[in-house]
């Protein structure tokens, strides 16, 4: 089969959690035979000589009409003989690209991001963000002054697009099954279009013998206040840096908070945790850690919780979003703790620091959760939707 990934941005498999995701499909979808492209219509810069995974083409949307915009797009796939598109963004410029694929062209769209993101938690998360700009101004003034009036005003953009897309696509697809009934809560949606994949681990076949590990807490993704709630971690750390001298805290990831963040770090006397910015390989990381800890306000889908399974780290998250209990069996193969409470957070990890044993076994538990999102059993599932276009 001939399927071509449509994104806003090209699919570059080291900058982010949809382009890794989408290149470990690819390249499994390729193994077994299928022929994959990628199109994206913002513009980013390429890397002098980076090697897609998959013939990659742009439409650049940065001038013309939307008419020419869609003419190129369709004759575009007439050429690659496209036999289904699958649509990663959620915009307008997605809805108008996905209603005009030609006719007889399987068309999903895929959700990549939590719907309606963070309503339970408007108040809390809006003071994190930075106003700095007129719109983080009104989302963040608006959030913590007139929570109701906010979410109504996001509730209204976001029904729309999702309504586009559920209407310009065969198939809409979304990570865990509970963001169906997120959806169907807030409006009228046709659910026979509407499915469950999850995104697949793509390091589920990493050997893990279960040996022993280094004493790191380890927090891996972008370095951001609103949604991650990096400063959380920070302020979990405190509380258990004294009391485990044989403990250290590790950040993996970039952005332009980052000094912001060592600054605090320095503010609060910290003396371990370490700032280890962004790498294009993460693994050792993984290999590295005991535990994995994610505070995010909100999320789609961490890649790092199931990243981290797959190397038998422990995760610890609030359960703030669906999608961890999904991923998280609490008290089997990671615990869950109740949103923003930085105390029960940090007790729940010095229990496990303390408690060898019990690490040990979620440990292994959560390396056989993760085979679950292998990259084999997710192909799977697509394939299977594929098939059913």
């Amino acid at each position: 089969m001939r399927i071509t990934f449509l994104c806003f941005i090209p699919i570059l498999r080291d900058i982010g959690g949809i382009q890794k995701v989408t290149d470990s499909l690819t390249l499994e979808l390729q193994r077994r035979g299928h022929e994959v492209s990628y199109v994206h219509y913002e513009w980013r810069k390429i890397p002098e000589g980076y090697q897609f995974s998959a013939p990659q083409h742009y439409i650049d949307t940065r001038s013309g009409s939307s008419e020419q915009w869609v003419s190129e797009y369709r004759a575009l796939l007439g050429t690659l003989r496209s036999e289904v598109v699958v649509c990663l963004s959620n915009d307008a410029k997605a809805v108008l690209f996905l209603s005009h694929t030609p006719e007889g062209v399987g068309r999903v769209a895929v959700n990549h991001l939590q719907p309606f993101a963070g309503f339970e938690h408007v108040r809390v998360s809006s003071r994190e963000i930075k106003a700095s700009s007129l719109r983080n101004a009104v989302l963040k003034y608006g959030g913590m002054w007139c929570p109701s009036l906010l979410r109504a005003w996001m509730a209204r953009g976001e029904r729309r697009l999702i309504g586009g897309l559920i209407d310009a696509s065969d198939r809409y697809v979304v990570l865990c099954e509970p963001y169906i009934d997120r959806i169907a809560s807030r409006m009228a949606v046709d659910r026979t279009k509407m499915c469950v994949i999850p995104n697949p681990s793509p390091y589920s076949h990493e050997v893990y013998d279960g040996g022993e590990r280094e004493h790191v807490l380890l927090y891996l993704g972008r370095l951001s206040n609103y949604p991650k709630n990096l400063v959380a971690f920070i302020r979990v750390w405190q509380r258990l840096e004294e009391a485990n001298p044989g403990w250290r805290a590790m950040v993996v990831g970039s952005s332009g908070i980052l000094q912001q963040m060592k600054d605090f770090v320095e503010k609060l006397g910290l003396k371990r945790l370490t700032f280890e910015g962004h790498q294009r390989d993460v693994r050792r990381y993984y290999r590295m850690a005991s535990i994995v800890c994610v505070t995010s306000f909100f999320e789609a889908w961490n890649m790092s919780l199931i990243e981290g399974q797959s190397f038998g780290c422990v995760p610890v998250a609030f359960s703030s979003y669906e999608a961890t209990g999904a991923m998280i069996d609490d008290g089997v193969n990671g615990l869950l703790v109740t949103p923003f409470d930085e105390r029960e957070m940090a007790e729940k990890i010095q229990q496990l620091i303390n408690d060898p044993e019990t690490w040990s076994r979620m440990s292994r538990e959560a390396k056989e959760k993760s085979a679950r999102y292998s990259i084999e059993a997710v192909t799977d599932q697509w394939e299977n939707l594929f098939r059913s276009l």
